[in-house]
């Protein structure tokens, strides 16, 4: 595998921080990227904490796919050459109600995208 990573020699974070986020393993996650090097590393993270997910390397991939009742959350580039996450997410919205959480995902916000998101 071409994503390659160290294990540290302590912990970076405060592991008892943890307990006071809800376990997300009993949810269902789909993720919407064009950049494979990002659906990858969300791979790792999911199976690494057992949570169900699906990913999808276009917008039209996911729209097209049969909706999932079960999904929980949506994660979603902001930037895909096909549409952005805004169209994306009105989009998805239509077809799949208010019960699912979206969220906006991006390696990069330019300073004037962060105002307008």
């Amino acid at each position: 595998m071409y994503l390659t990573f160290t294990y540290a020699n302590e912990p970076e974070v405060d592991n008892t921080q943890l307990s006071v986020y809800e376990p997300l393993s009993h949810h269902k996650v789909w993720i919407v990227d064009d950049d494979q090097l990002i659906l990858d590393l969300c791979k790792i993270i999911f199976k690494k904490n057992g949570i169900s997910y699906r990913s999808f390397n276009s917008p039209t991939q996911l729209l097209n796919a049969e909706w999932d009742k079960t999904v929980s959350y949506v994660l979603m580039d902001m930037r895909m050459p096909e549409m952005d996450g805004i169209k994306l997410c009105k989009l998805l919205r239509e077809k799949v109600g208010n019960d699912v959480n979206i969220y906006a995902i991006t390696a990069q916000v330019l300073p004037d995208e962060r105002a307008f998101y």
